[in-house]
């Protein structure tokens, strides 16, 4: 047995957007009158995204408004991929084909596929468009070619990428350079753990050859 399938997250996976969020959210809590709660930006972020502002000082029913703010500030057009990654695409595809899933809007997501010349290496973008149940995107693009999740690796940045495809029973690496710490991620026990986007490749085939 093989992989099958690689599922990939997007931000901090693919797309290198850290800085430009950092920023949003620096600019929205001063739109509201509020200092900037992180030093560390990876450190203070949670993928759970609600309790970013919650813990903040927003009130739930304060959320939409402050989401709405927020929004103005994230552009994509200011975001490239990961240095190297269409190489790294193009090698993981010789394992299986890539898809995406992210709570990412799907049409944001493929405009900077189109834009950055990676749209050739990514088969299917799922995303709930406003959602934001991670596990239910992942076995939808699992359901839709009628593997089972042995077969599937997940590639993520956060908790929320990773303990979702553990409870499924899908392989997963955690990858370092996105927008949580190394700390916080092995916590989640991913399957495998890379540091570099040079890794993934290698790290997805080591896996893939193991699978009993």
């Amino acid at each position: 047995m093989a992989l099958k399938l690689i599922i990939s997250d997007f931000d901090g996976v693919i797309a290198d957007s850290l800085n430009m969020y950092k920023e949003a959210y620096k600019q929205t809590f001063a739109h509201f009158g509020k200092a900037t709660p992180f030093s560390n930006f990876k450190e203070w972020y949670n993928s759970e995204w609600e309790k970013n502002w919650t813990s903040s000082g927003f009130a739930h029913s304060e959320i939409p408004a402050v989401c709405e703010i927020f929004s103005r500030f994230i552009n994509y057009d200011l975001v490239d991929p990961f240095k190297g990654m269409e190489e790294e695409l193009s090698k993981l595809n010789s394992i299986g084909p890539v898809v995406i899933a992210s709570t990412t809007c799907s049409s944001i997501i493929n405009q900077f596929l189109q834009r950055t010349n990676l749209a050739a290496f990514v088969e299917e973008v799922y995303s709930p468009d406003g959602g934001s149940d991670k596990k239910g995107i992942i076995s939808k693009a699992i359901d839709a070619r009628s593997l089972s999740p042995q077969e599937t690796l997940m590639i993520g940045d956060t908790p929320s990428d990773i303990k979702p495809a553990n409870e499924l029973g899908c392989l997963s690496i955690a990858v370092t350079y996105g927008w949580y710490n190394k700390e916080n991620l092995l916590s989640t026990n991913p399957t495998y753990i890379v540091e570099s986007v040079q890794d993934l490749f290698k790290a997805a085939n080591l896996l893939s050859a193991n699978i009993k």
